[in-house]
């Protein structure tokens, strides 16, 4: 993935980690959108040194971040299924 080293260095992952410990929804919208403001130049600034146009910089970003929230959607919806699951069997 062209973003592995720089996701390293910025600690990117263990900040979606912490997003994802059950905050409630508006203060985790708010979190996802520090979490970008903070994090979109830096990787874009990396997509642009590795050569990368403006356009397909811009690109690389916003679908890293599409996955990110994509990826914490299923989670969540994971953990929901898991969680009704065990409530049927109680």
């Amino acid at each position: 993935m062209l973003f592995l080293d720089l996701l390293c260095h910025l600690n990117i992952v263990e900040h979606v980690e912490r997003l994802r410990c059950g905050l409630e929804s508006d203060d985790a919208r708010d979190a996802w959108d520090r979490l970008a403001e903070a994090y979109w130049y830096p990787l874009y600034a990396f997509g642009r040194r590795k050569g990368k146009s403006p356009d397909d910089a811009q690109d690389l970003v916003q679908g890293f971040f599409g996955r990110l929230l994509e990826k914490d959607r299923l989670k969540a919806e994971r953990a929901a299924k898991r969680a009704a699951k065990k409530a049927e069997g109680a």
